[in-house]
């Protein structure tokens, strides 16, 4: 049985709670609702006793702005949404600034979607806590740390081996499955990802890269599953302007920015080939997955890649051989390497081979998937197999939480009172 996780309601209207939020709760396969309190004293006293995983607040259960915000910056654990009345809408973005707080909503708002959300910021941060920093301190390094989000690139050394495809699965699987907050940045030019996803062609990184106050959280778009997406600027002109002199890092600031925004994973689908918009993303990478065709080519292309990241990159930053990992896509019938034997001639090739995680069969119901905007990895069972094997080397299988103790319970309920 899964275990659920314990989440606590705080606000002046215990029948609006119990109208909204109550039955919902109930009813949820992965939330127990463990407090409920209507009264800003009870719910001070309940966060002296344990601090729920997901923390729901009506604001105007504070006396002022200023009390709520003293509270909320001494939480340790709980995840909080917050859910404003209109005459404090001005705060939004103040309220957003605390460390604990993920997400507002000014009243009203659909309490499903509140739940919806409320599930994807726990998996998340969850998904976060086993996962590493991409900016670990280096020794004799200026790079900072930027603890719980795991930034995968995807890199081949040639076009057309299926790199966008895995990266826009695992992107599926974290988000529309695993309900874990992710972002996919696609760097192609043309840019595949609005055709295959369903997005457009803007907004685009040139939001940002024209705008850095405010432009990353224009760049965004979401695809229907919930995966935040950032494309590259789709015209050669734009593409070309984030590397000219005078603007070096600025991709690679871009990825920086997605820090800030509390996701689990950063995906970064980056072009074949050695320019900037491959090499700069690269300096924020904590983990290099190669994609590549299970043919001598194929082979080929992997060693080279891995001889320019360790070598050239991996000189300057700290790309290890732990880093690597490999996918084999489009195997078929007719492949004439297995997973073994293709990790055994590059390692014969180069001197040392990265594990493989994942083969892929090809599958003309991918390429159908792709045309229909469709997610690939719903449509072909061997990649969705693949997808779900790279979420869980990276991030696990879904963990349960504990439920709290003590206080004064009906049923699952815990229950705080005005008094």
């Amino acid at each position: 049985m899964t275990e659920k996780y314990p989440m606590g309601i705080v606000g002046p209207d215990l029948n609006q709670i119990s109208r909204d939020y109550t039955h919902l709760v109930a009813t949820h396969e992965r939330f127990v609702l463990a407090t409920i309190a209507n009264s800003w004293r009870s719910f001070q006293e309940s966060l002296k006793e344990a601090e729920p995983v997901l923390l729901l607040i009506f604001a105007d259960i504070a006396p002022n702005p200023d009390a709520l915000k003293q509270v909320l910056t001494v939480l340790k654990r709980a995840i909080v949404i917050l859910l404003l009345p209109s005459n404090w809408a001005q705060l939004q973005g103040v309220f957003e600034k605390l460390g604990r707080v993920r997400k507002t909503y000014i009243l009203p708002a659909a309490p499903k979607e509140v739940l919806a959300y409320g599930l994807t910021l726990v998996e998340t941060e969850n998904a976060r806590e086993r996962s590493i920093s991409p900016l670990a301190p280096v020794p004799g390094g200026n790079q900072a740390a930027a603890v719980g989000t795991r930034v995968i690139a995807f890199v081949s050394a040639q076009g057309g081996v299926g790199r966008s495809t895995l990266a826009e699965a695992m992107g599926f699987e974290l988000a529309a499955r695993r309900s874990i907050r992710s972002l996919l940045f696609s760097y192609d030019l043309p840019p595949c990802t609005p055709l295959r996803l369903g997005t457009r062609f803007a907004p685009s990184a040139a939001e940002y890269l024209q705008r850095t106050e405010g432009g990353f959280r224009d760049a965004i778009q979401t695809t229907p599953d919930g995966l935040d997406v950032i494309i590259a600027p789709p015209e050669s002109t734009g593409y070309a302007a984030a590397t000219r002199d005078g603007e070096q890092g600025r991709i690679r600031d871009l990825i920086a920015e997605a820090y800030k925004h509390y996701y689990a994973a950063i995906l970064l689908d980056l072009p074949a080939g050695e320019g900037a918009w491959m090499m700069q993303p690269l300096r924020a990478a904590s983990t290099v997955l190669l994609v590549a065709r299970p043919t001598t080519e194929g082979v080929r292309a992997c060693g080279h890649v891995m001889k320019l990241l360790t070598e050239i990159v991996g000189s300057q930053y700290r790309f290890t051989q732990s880093a690597f990992f490999l996918v084999l896509n489009q195997r078929s019938p007719k492949s004439i390497y297995t997973a073994p034997a293709f990790a055994s001639e590059l390692a014969q090739y180069i001197g040392w081979s990265p594990p493989v995680l994942a083969v892929v069969d090809y599958d003309p119901n991918i390429a159908r998937a792709q045309d229909d905007s469709r997610p690939a990895a719903s449509a072909s069972e061997s990649l969705g197999r693949a997808a779900a094997t790279l979420v869980e080397t990276f991030y696990g299988s879904a963990r349960g939480a504990e439920p709290l103790r003590g206080g004064i319970k009906i049923g699952p309920v815990k229950i705080r009172r005005s008094g």
